[in-house]
């Protein structure tokens, strides 16, 4: 867990999936106050690109809910797979690359 500005983020470690070089892993962002969407929490699905040089990330599912920590109702839903990114050095997803994609 990481907390900044109000939110803190969870990753499940324990429920990583590989599949030829890439990485799913469920992240869960918990807010202090509602954001625009009216969710006290949010979780995403993110895939990392292991085969990937440098290696690259995206949110392919999203979730908003009205409670904190996941519960309550869901506000949102979008399974739409999001653009390809490339972590910024020092980030939370370049730390994540590193050891997730490590063999």
């Amino acid at each position: 867990m990481t907390s900044h500005d109000g939110v803190d983020a969870y990753l499940d470690f324990d429920a990583v999936e590989r599949n030829n070089g890439l990485i799913y892993i469920w992240g869960l962002l918990d807010y202090k106050t509602k954001d625009p969407w009216d969710n006290l929490s949010s979780s995403a699905l993110h895939e990392l690109d292991c085969n990937n040089t440098p290696k690259r990330k995206r949110v392919i599912s999203t979730r908003g809910y009205s409670g904190n920590m996941g519960a309550g109702e869901l506000n949102i839903s979008s399974s739409t797979h999001g653009d390809w990114e490339y972590p910024r050095p020092g980030s939370l997803y370049t730390f994540l690359t590193k050891k997730l994609c490590s063999p």
